[in-house]
């Protein structure tokens, strides 16, 4: 999900608004293959993260196995971590300001800049190259992201529920 579209619901500073939670991997009726879960997980997980980050992470990450770059694994991954959530805090007052919207409501910025560190470092384990799944191995990813994933979604229903209702 693109850094403007993900944060299009947070609050205002000096405005009272009601968040509407956004249900995130509920699976339909009926019985599932593994990699359906695993899937509707990642993409759970996926709306968490700025796409922007996505594409430069893969493409670093190949210059990393290929040894174009002299970058180890474990750097870049934890470079794009901390990087996700800067993005996410940058462009949405790049947002605010261009758009001449009130600044963002700083707690519930500072929880979703939180929650996409934390799935894009999930989402990160399925791409090869990863300095902690050699191999991508994408049994352990999808077992992660379908762990995390409604985790995160329900813990974001609630932080921006309570968060909406102190700004």
């Amino acid at each position: 999900m693109s850094l403007s579209t993900m944060t299009n619901d947070l609050g205002r500073s000096g405005q009272k608004q009601t968040i509407v939670a956004k249900a995130y991997g509920h699976a339909p009726d009926g019985i599932e293959t593994a990699n359906a879960t695993a899937s509707k997980a990642f993409d759970a997980i996926a709306k968490f993260i700025p796409t922007e980050v996505l594409a430069p992470y893969v493409v670093v990450m190949q210059m990393v196995s290929s040894k174009t770059v002299p970058w180890s694994n474990h750097s870049v991954f934890w470079f794009f971590v901390l990087l996700t959530p800067l993005l996410l805090v940058l462009f949405e007052f790049a947002k605010a300001a261009e758009q001449h919207l009130n600044w963002p409501a700083v707690p519930q910025l500072i929880w979703r800049s939180f929650a996409s560190a934390v799935a894009f470092a999930v989402w990160s384990f399925s791409v090869p190259g990863t300095p902690f799944l050699p191999g991508g191995n994408v049994v352990i990813a999808g077992l992660m992201a379908v762990l995390i994933s409604p985790i995160l979604a329900a813990l974001d229903a609630i932080v921006m529920k309570i968060l909406a209702n102190k700004i």
